[in-house]
């Protein structure tokens, strides 16, 4: 797939905010795409047959769905022939889960899309619908919260992308020691404490994915800023201060795929 060029422009993506009995859930469609492509690119490099995927925190399905849309229309035509994916979601609210089975969403978030991206999807009644194509790649578990739910199941990679800032760093870090025992490849996360993201990494064996890694930093769009935020600011796991190399953790305060270093230490 290649690297993506630092001057690739992209649709702004329409958040999705969701609100249901206490919980709430911000979310879209093709939110980054560097993301997308550099998650698949480290999933073809390392599994063969069969890619098996977990989405946590996955909200009212926009996360799961591009998952699934850019692995039909843009992975899987530059595949050999043997590949095949498995997308698994789940979220703490019932609510979100059965929101999110029905595929369909407001007609405006297509304008958060590209062109291409818009082809992608069935339009009804002023709805965008997945297609059914896309709907059956992803399958919906129980609910479950993702610093201690149980999937009983061991995925090639794991995703808890802009959740982890809605808990505390302790239950960061016990959430990494569970997701250790049924991620085997990536894990992909975003929005966590960044202070003690790189000892959660290191302990649970996983590195940075240096492929276009800031690129990826600097398409999380509405999380970004101009200037370092204050350690004792309410949105520091959660806003983006500048790409800066000199600081000494850098590849993985700034970072949202990471590798495993060791396929089957600790693996169920």
């Amino acid at each position: 797939m290649g690297q993506v060029g630092q001057n690739d422009k992209f649709a702004d993506p329409i958040m999705i905010r969701a609100y249901n009995d206490g919980h709430k859930g911000a979310t879209a469609f093709f939110r980054n795409r560097p993301f997308l492509d550099t998650f698949f690119s480290t999933l073809r490099s390392r599994c063969a047959g069969r890619i098996k995927i977990l989405v946590h925190a996955s909200s009212v399905g926009a996360e799961p769905y591009s998952l699934a849309q850019w692995w039909l229309n843009r992975v899987l035509p530059r595949c050999n022939e043997g590949w095949d994916i498995d997308i698994a979601a789940t979220d703490i609210d019932s609510g979100f889960l059965a929101f999110s089975q029905q595929a369909s969403y407001p007609h405006g978030l297509l304008a958060g899309m590209t062109e291409e991206e818009q082809s992608w999807f069935e339009k009804k009644e002023g709805q965008i619908v997945v297609p059914s194509r896309a709907r059956n790649l992803v399958r919906f578990l129980q609910p479950m919260s993702f610093v201690d739910g149980d999937p009983r199941e061991v995925f090639d990679a794991v995703l808890v992308m802009n959740a982890l800032t809605y808990v505390s760093a302790a239950d960061q870090s016990s959430s990494f020691d569970r997701w250790v025992s049924y991620a085997r490849h990536v894990l992909a996360v975003t929005a966590f404490h960044p202070d003690s993201i790189l000892d959660d990494l290191v302990r649970s064996g996983f590195a940075p994915c240096m492929e276009n890694h800031r690129q990826i930093h600097e398409a999380w769009g509405d999380r970004l800023v101009k200037e370092p935020v204050a350690p004792d600011s309410a949105d520091y796991s959660w806003r983006l201060p500048p790409y800066d190399t000199a600081i000494s953790d850098y590849a993985y305060r700034y970072g949202s795929v990471f590798l495993r270093e060791n396929a089957n230490a600790g693996v169920l």
